[in-house]
């Protein structure tokens, strides 16, 4: 894409190319738009953030609620999201945000140092009865038990020891599941001493991922998953020793309704206590996958629990939640009403209605954080346009829950200093997700849509369109028929091929596509994987009435006639992310494009352009041109992304990434 400069010259912007013509125009045109020497490895990340102190906006965030200063104010604390980072903290300021607690930035939590699993792994409560809290880790060795070590102002927690079995030694852990077990502390059977509730997510996950069977086209059959399914199951650890010392079962299988069937879901199962219904029993409410139930205690007070057969909560009439695997955490207000807080991406809040209807909850509505963290969702998938027109560039986002979120660049200079907080794309004034498609890894991950987009203006009529990768083994077209300055976009579904081999483009999960201009035609080309994990190249062309048509995929080769292998096999198929841009700035367009899963320690492949040769598209290999380097922490764990950019307007590439955690990384050498 080009664009003027003070109506006098023009300029390449560093952006996917779209008519490589245009560029070499440009170049011919003006020689002072020759740029310096690209650097191809960059060693001084710069992690995004709003700029803006004050800026309030959604995000990544914990359930887990705790006074942690000691003001009476219930706070947030825990660990955002998984390892590798610290748990932290955020302080309850006691204002409202659009009906929703509003929390700021505050500090480091002093518990969990050594960030072991999910957040749900790590539960604060009062263990022996001392009226200090106690917090509870699940880590391989054992439930580490930690002590609050303070009287006054934000806690302090240091390690104990491990929970003790009442048959001497560590308590063991009930199953073992891809995770170490979530935690709940609570006297469960009113007899004055704190058990242990836990629940095990994705027990089973060898039997769910087999060696063989599951890859492109397979596992699925008539709309069932043919591997074993994941299961997830609560057990009560009873305290049977002292408060000083206490000792704990190995697990007693909870059971609820009539035939006192176990309590087991789906993949995931974490259980809170909390007395739903204000009878003073405890009752036992549990997050699954996509939903929460809650078994109503209809024992006697002070006495073991009998569990009624279950009620699905709903939110705003309906039951169910917009996401996958979270953590939960729940509490009663001063008027005796129940909150519940979903921790994990887009940490959400819920409020019972009524204290006589208690299992029906208004909206589930995000969390305001004040000095929020610039991260929303896992796997940020990031692409840089400027999306509204204003002359600078703004962030293009997707992540696992399928959802794109558009960042608006509010830097004065128009770098990477300032972000507006996140908006959600719509597409016929709906809000895009991608969710519910039988997906290569199976029924766990229907409410993980990955939305992979790439911002092109691919139908050429000046403004700019998405082309997303997602779940689904294909690629979907989101015309904007607004204009460049008020983009308004509208589902166009699978892009399709014609021909006798006509049909949706097929292509790899989760991978981001790359739109550029390959042949020096003018023409946007596709460029994706198939499902053998080959590098593809499906070539634009307009037919006799002048509309932009796509032929069917071929395979971009080295010089000695071979294809490229860019990705895993099996469940390992697709998870590219491809970029089109001119890396050497020689006028040919570049693919960069991310390594396999797992073999991704900061670099990208790179196939610089040599141009057809027949009706071959020639490409010369180069396996790690490209490394992003010097991160506190490694972050390419399930991929390693790239997305060229050009923010200061020198001619040189700078580059974003985003990461499993959500966060975003800049690096300009």
């Amino acid at each position: 894409m080009l664009t003027r400069i003070a109506c006098t010259r023009w300029r390449p912007v560093m952006r996917p190319i779209r008519s490589q013509a245009l560029c070499l125009l440009a170049l011919v045109m003006c020689p002072a738009a020759v740029v310096a020497e690209q650097p191809d490895t960059f060693t001084k990340p710069v992690r995004l953030v709003y700029g803006d102190p004050a800026t309030i906006a959604p995000m990544m965030g914990p359930a887990m609620t705790v006074d942690w200063d000691r003001d009476g104010r219930m706070d947030l604390v825990g660990r955002n999201y998984w390892w590798p980072e610290p748990p932290k903290w955020w302080r309850n300021t006691g204002r409202m945000h659009k009906g929703v607690t509003l929390f700021e930035r505050a500090g480091q939590g002093g518990i969990d140092e050594q960030r072991y699993g999910e957040p749900s792994c790590t539960m604060i409560g009062d263990l022996d009865g001392d009226r200090f809290f106690d917090a509870i880790v699940s880590t391989p060795k054992g439930f580490e038990w930690h002590e609050d070590t303070t009287t006054k102002g934000l806690r302090r927690f240091q390690r104990r020891g491990f929970l003790q079995s009442a048959f001497n030694g560590n308590l063991p852990m009930p199953e073992k599941g891809e995770e170490h077990p979530c935690c709940w502390l609570a006297d469960f059977d009113g007899d004055g001493r704190t058990d242990l509730l836990t629940g095990t997510r994705s027990v089973g996950m060898d039997r769910y991922f087999p060696m063989v069977g599951i890859g492109f086209g397979q596992g699925w059959k008539d709309g069932t998953w043919l591997p074993r399914d994941l299961t997830a199951t609560v057990w009560w650890h009873r305290n049977v020793g002292d408060n000083k010392q206490p000792r704990f079962s190995h697990g007693t299988l909870l059971t609820a309704g009539p035939g006192r069937r176990a309590i087991t879901f789906f993949d995931h199962a974490e259980p809170v206590v909390v007395d739903i219904d204000g009878d003073s029993r405890q009752d036992l409410l549990v997050g699954t996958l996509e939903g929460v139930v809650v078994f109503r205690n209809e024992g006697k007070p002070k006495a073991m629990p009998r569990l009624d057969g279950g009620h699905a909560l709903t939110f705003a009439g309906r039951e169910g939640l917009p996401y996958a695997s979270r953590t939960f955490f729940a509490f009663r207000d001063d008027r005796g009403l129940v909150h519940l807080r979903v921790g994990g991406p887009l940490a959400s809040e819920a409020v019972q209605l009524d204290k006589n209807k208690p299992f029906a909850f208004g909206p589930l509505r995000t969390i305001p954080f004040r000095g929020a963290e610039l991260r929303l969702d896992d796997f940020a998938v990031p692409d840089a346009a400027d999306w509204d027109g204003d002359g600078k560039i703004d962030l293009i986002v997707g992540g696992q829950d399928g959802w794109i979120w558009f960042f608006r660049n509010l830097d004065p200079a128009g770098g990477v200093g300032r972000w507006a907080p996140p908006v959600w794309l719509k597409a016929d004034d709906q809000v895009i997700r991608f969710v519910g498609q039988e997906c290569l890894q199976g029924p766990v991950e229907k409410l993980w849509g990955y939305s992979n987009p790439t911002v092109a203006d691919w139908d050429l009529d000046g403004d700019l369109d998405l082309v997303c990768g997602s779940m689904s083994d294909t690629y979907h077209y989101f015309e904007n028929v607004g204009t460049r300055t008020r983009p308004r976009l509208t589902a166009r579904g699978p892009l399709r091929v014609v021909g006798e081999k006509g049909g949706e483009v097929s292509t790899g999960w989760r991978s981001r596509p790359g739109v550029g201009d390959l042949d020096g035609d003018g023409l946007p080309d596709l460029v994706g994987v198939d499902g053998k994990s080959r590098l593809c190249w499906w070539q634009r062309y307009r037919d006799d009435g002048g509309r932009l048509r796509l032929k069917p995929p071929r395979l971009p080769v080295d010089g000695n006639g071979r294809p490229f292998v860019v990705a895993g096999h099996w469940r390992h198929v697709g998870r590219t992310k491809i970029v089109v841009c001119d890396w050497d700035h020689d006028g040919r367009a570049d693919v960069l494009c991310s390594p396999p899963i797992a073999k991704n320690g900061g670099h990208q492949f790179f196939f610089g352009n040599q141009g057809l040769q027949g009706d071959k598209l020639v490409m010369k290999p180069e396996a790690k041109r490209i490394i992003l380097d010097n991160l506190n922490f490694p972050p390419f764990t399930h991929y390693n992304m790239c997305e060229p950019v050009d923010f200061d307007g020198d001619g040189v590439w700078e580059v974003l990434a985003g990461f499993d955690r959500g966060y975003i990384y800049y690096w300009k050498q």
